[in-house]
């Protein structure tokens, strides 16, 4: 089993890893299924470093290359930044790679000025909601009727960053 220690979580660029923005696109496609951003959506929201950074968690594969696990995508502009994305392999789900991926991004987040967090995530999505709580989200709204298939409703959560 593969310990938590053994994954490495850093910023990823775009133009400079091809290879690896592959392989983050396909666990995007094998994390989401059909609800999936369409290649092009993910490549377009990635390019754009000034209002988007990517995180990656990686594990050294047999051969010495980096094998993305997991990665979360963060938007933000001005004072907020926003989750828009965040996946774990099936496989290497709970043993904290969501909740590092989280923290990397929030500290970033703060370096930029951010305040204040948001994401949504269905309403269904329990273990997803359990984490977002641990690490200090609370919910904020809920769009109801918001995703189509399977029909669900996306609870909004924040967070508040960088107070003392």
């Amino acid at each position: 089993m593969t310990e938590p220690s053994q994954i490495t979580i850093k910023r990823a660029t775009a133009l400079a890893e091809a290879a690896l923005m592959d392989g983050i696109y396909s666990l995007e496609a094998e994390c989401f299924g059909e609800s999936a951003w369409s290649q092009k959506e993910f490549e377009a929201s990635v390019s754009d470093s000034s209002h988007v950074t990517l995180f990656a968690a990686l594990f050294k594969g047999g051969d010495g290359t980096d094998v993305p696990v997991g990665f979360l995508m963060l938007g933000h502009a001005a004072d907020e930044g926003e989750i828009m994305n965040i996946a774990v392999r099936g496989d290497f789900r709970r043993r904290g790679i969501g909740r590092r991926l989280m923290a990397a991004a929030e500290a970033y987040a703060q370096l930029l000025g951010v305040r204040v967090i948001f994401l949504e995530v269905r309403a269904a999505n329990e273990g997803a909601r359990a984490l977002y709580e641990r690490v200090g989200y609370f919910k904020a709204a809920v769009r109801r009727g918001y995703y189509k298939s399977p029909k669900d409703d996306a609870v909004i959560m924040k967070k508040h960053i960088g107070e003392t």
